[in-house]
């Protein structure tokens, strides 16, 4: 089965334009593995335009915060 998700807009304040294709890409590639180990009908209960939000800690790079909101995405 495949599953198509589909992200309007991300919005990332504070962060520095220069990291925002590596967190796409980390956030992106956050998502594949995650979904490769649940059951795509988990999904159906995603709100659309929900405000998420998790903390990011000092040495937090680009990819670990990509992973960081694909974890939200899911949650």
């Amino acid at each position: 089965m495949r599953v198509k998700i589909e992200i309007e807009e991300l919005v990332l304040r504070g962060f520095s334009p220069g990291d925002r294709y590596r967190i796409k890409e980390s956030m992106e590639d956050e998502l594949e593995r995650m979904l490769a180990k649940r059951e795509p009908f988990s999904l159906l209960g995603i709100e659309e335009g929900g405000n998420r939000s998790f903390q990011i800690l000092p040495g937090d790079g680009p990819c670990e915060i990509g992973a960081k909101i694909a974890r939200q995405v899911l949650r």
